[in-house]
């Protein structure tokens, strides 16, 4: 891998949705899904062909914008690679970006190639690591993330394996993938998450002034995980028990949440929860409006482990609330899951696709399931 790496535009960058206008959410996804669809054979031909169409599109531009027609006339002089990467519905969508004269700004165009290839440099990069070139391994990956992105850090972590293990135990959990052995190459390089874990590196190596959307990839916020698995790991034995993690991260958590928790992930002697546990679990708090996070909290609210959340259930978490909250006047059981059930729009009982299309449910996860989150909502109109 080269000794640095290259900045990504904050407009390549997906952002979470509600910092996201439909609009480049659309044309993120759009890109990422050109090199989902069709990849380059020969990397080498793809950079060749990606700079003399990048010198084509300078000499027929005017003041750094292109005409519909110039454009298609570069394309029918241009390689398939090249062909793939702007479909109709690209163009369009770069004509509305541009918002000018029915032009597009070659600045865009530019940074699709880019993508493009970066991902297909990953890609190539990745699979000396992989098993086959569709599938890689949790092991396989943080082999990758030890051997290609700790070199690039100014500031090496104290725990190489642990650092790996947590950036691959996040990209796991966000793919949806935390309890499958292997991760699909193509899932991990249209999500961006590399994208992101290298926007990170940047700015903490001081090459770039811009902050990363997901800060939570950064070496800070790994260090603050570890330090706090540590802490929380009271009699050192490098695992968690239960009684060990009711406080953390500055709230109280419900009791009957931290058992769930355990019951649904790989746990060790005498039940115990590792820091790939203990990383799922940040991860689920952290990342609640994703589909992976509302799957992880229904499944531990579902104490009857029968696939839908009822109102008994509701009731056994909300009993133990008080235990949670450290103020007085917390209100009875049955306001707390009228409250709730208002609060999400709930019929009788909650299958998890109603859990995921409910614009409530984190609102509904963290309430149940923490003091600060807790706190949070009752105080939101003060």
């Amino acid at each position: 891998m080269s000794s640095r790496i290259y900045p990504i535009p904050h407009y390549i960058i997906p952002r979470r949705c509600e910092e996201t206008n439909r609009q480049q959410r659309d044309f993120n996804e759009r890109i990422l899904a050109i090199f989902e669809e069709t990849r380059a054979g020969d990397f080498a031909e793809l950079l060749k062909e990606t700079e003399q169409f990048s010198i084509l599109l300078k000499e027929n531009s005017k003041d750094n914008f292109i005409s519909m027609l110039k454009l298609h006339s570069i394309l029918q002089k241009s390689a398939k690679c090249i062909k793939d990467m702007f479909p109709l519905d690209m163009v369009k969508m770069l004509i509305a970006m541009t918002n000018f004269n029915n032009t597009m700004d070659i600045n865009l165009i530019e940074e699709i190639i880019k993508i493009y290839v970066h991902c297909e440099n990953l890609y190539i990069k990745l699979l000396p690591y992989a098993e086959n070139n569709k599938e890689i391994s949790t092991y396989q990956l943080q082999e990758f993330i030890t051997a290609n992105y700790i070199p690039l850090m100014k500031k090496k972590p104290e725990k190489s394996e642990y650092y790996s293990a947590y950036i691959v135990g996040i990209m796991f959990f966000i793919l949806d993938a935390r309890r499958k052995d292997f991760a699909l190459i193509q899932d991990l390089l249209t999500s961006t998450l590399f994208f992101h874990l290298e926007s990170c590196i940047l700015y903490e190596n001081e090459e770039t002034d811009e902050e990363p959307p997901i800060e939570f990839l950064s070496l800070r916020f790994f260090e603050k995980a570890l330090r706090e698995f540590r802490s929380l790991d009271v009699d050192r034995n490098g695992v968690l028990s239960e009684s060990e993690m009711l406080v953390f991260g500055g709230s109280y958590f419900n009791s009957i949440f931290i058992k769930r928790i355990f019951e649904i992930s790989q746990t060790y002697e005498k039940g115990s929860l590792d820091f790939k546990g203990f990383v799922d679990l940040i991860s689920a708090i952290e990342f609640r409006h994703t589909r992976a996070s509302a799957k992880y909290h229904f499944e531990a609210f579902d104490l009857k482990n029968d696939g839908v959340l009822d109102e008994q259930e509701i009731r056994e978490l909300c009993l133990m609330l008080p235990e949670c909250i450290p103020e007085e006047g917390v209100a009875s059981p049955d306001v707390l899951v009228y409250e709730i059930m208002d609060m999400i729009k709930t019929k009788k009982f909650l299958t998890l696709e109603d859990v995921i299309s409910s614009n409530m449910f984190p609102t509904f996860t963290g309430f149940v399931s923490n003091y600060n989150d807790w706190n949070r909502y009752e105080k939101r109109e003060q």
